[in-house]
């Protein structure tokens, strides 16, 4: 089996209720967020849009390191995704083990 880093996939959106493991990146490829989801659609427009704290743009705008602006947030990160999972605990599973790899900026373990 290869590398679960390995299997990702650049997407510019995906607009449908599907099952997914995916990753947030800066424009500089440093990842930001590592998350799992039964609805990417839904999940990716909570990041983009909400300002909670479990959103990358809650994340964004509290960090006071950052120079990603919350105001072109969608033009400079990046998501790849892995989908088509069936059982919640593989993704899950997966998620973990990228967390680990990846050591996302803004996950909270």
């Amino acid at each position: 089996m290869s590398e679960p880093t390995e299997n990702f996939q650049q997407q510019g959106f995906i607009k449908a209720k599907v099952s997914a493991v995916y990753a947030i990146y800066s424009r500089d490829n440093e990842c930001l967020y590592v998350g799992e989801t039964e609805n990417f659609y839904s999940r990716l427009d909570d990041h983009y849009h909400s300002t909670r704290s479990s959103s990358i743009r809650g994340n964004i705008q509290d960090d006071e390191d950052t120079d990603i602006s919350v105001d072109s947030l969608w033009e400079e990160t990046k998501i790849k995704t892995m989908t088509g999972f069936s059982d919640t605990s593989e993704r899950k599973q997966l998620e973990r083990k990228l967390i680990e790899d990846l050591n996302p900026k803004y996950n909270r373990i």
